[in-house]
């Protein structure tokens, strides 16, 4: 168990994000949103090196 947490019993992923599933989100909606905050760190208040 990575850095010794408690111990996570709720749903598995596939279980938690089925009705997004269900309405079409894919993993190419998922790879827009990281690339999109990727893209402008600033916004979220991140300081680049």
């Amino acid at each position: 168990m990575a850095l010794h947490g408690p111990h996570y019993t709720g749903l598995n992923m596939h279980h938690s994000d089925i009705h997004r599933i269900r309405r079409g989100l894919n993993d190419s909606h998922a790879d827009a949103v990281i690339e999109g905050l990727a893209a402008n760190p600033s916004a979220l208040g991140v300081k680049v090196k």
